[in-house]
């Protein structure tokens, strides 16, 4: 965490205010995802944008704030510069949501109980707001990955299981959550897509922090029938494996169709 010391001038003399913010993706909480999400949702500028958040991942008063001169403000806004780099958010800081009443559950950390079905239709809704910026693609996300608990047959997942007809209903309900709320998930979520990407080089090929840029979208069903059989089972099998495990199997196979390419030629 890094720390920031304030002086703030009384008639009767000068008082110490200390505040702490998150230093990196690994120290954020739930308070300064929303944060972050609250002003990202906005069209200000990037200078403007940076002002802000400073003061929220702070949590620095208003008084307190109004008191900083706008040039040393301009000096210590680079402390918050991590959050307009790659989002590398790979915890799930909302586990749970309530809307009239009903708690929804989210998922772990790194998305690491999805399915590959599941992550099959949250990729659709994620790269589909990509491309159009309609915020029906991030209800439906909210309503994929937050569903009730389930009370029986209870595995690695509280979560009841994802039905087309439970996901549609829900997205028309989260409508009515707020914008901000709806933004962090989102943004959450980004976090463990690139997290994924990263973790994933051979099956995504990709390198490090280098994004390719689509406007195309991934062609989920045809990677994941191309992978079912085997180790993954049937086509139905394969859709419910474990997300984690089935990209780490297919980068197993992609590496040694490689090396068999290598040694006996295309």
């Amino acid at each position: 965490m890094q720390r920031l010391e304030i002086k703030v001038e009384h008639p009767s003399g000068t008082t110490s205010h200390h505040y702490i913010a998150p230093a990196n993706w690994d120290e954020m909480t739930k308070y300064h995802l929303l944060a972050w999400a609250k002003v990202i949702g906005t069209n200000m500028t990037i200078v403007r944008a940076k002002r802000f958040l400073f003061i929220l991942m702070f949590r620095i008063p208003k008084l307190n704030a109004a008191t900083i001169p706008l040039s040393q403000l301009n000096q210590q806004v680079h402390r918050v510069n991590f959050l307009f780099k790659r989002n590398r958010l790979q915890k799930w800081l909302i586990p749970s949501i309530y809307h009239f009443c009903l708690k929804y559950y989210g998922p772990k950390n790194q998305l690491a109980n999805l399915t590959v079905e599941e992550y099959k239709l949250t990729e659709l809704c994620y790269e589909q707001y990509q491309n159009t910026k309609n915020i029906e693609y991030i209800n439906t996300l909210v309503a994929i990955l937050y569903r009730p608990r389930r009370y029986f047959n209870i595995d690695n997942d509280i979560r009841c299981s994802l039905t087309n007809y439970g996901y549609i209903k829900r997205a028309k309900r989260f409508k009515n959550l707020s914008l901000k709320l709806r933004y962090a998930i989102y943004l959450n979520y980004e976090g463990c897509h690139n997290f994924i990407i990263d973790n994933n080089p051979d099956v995504f090929n990709m390198s490090g922090s280098k994004v390719s840029v689509q406007k195309q979208l991934t062609p989920w069903s045809k990677i994941i029938e191309s992978a079912a059989g085997g180790k993954f089972g049937t086509m139905k099998e394969t859709k419910s494996s474990n997300l984690h495990e089935f990209l780490s199997e297919l980068g197993s196979r992609i590496r040694e169709q490689r090396e068999y390419e290598r040694v006996h030629g295309k």
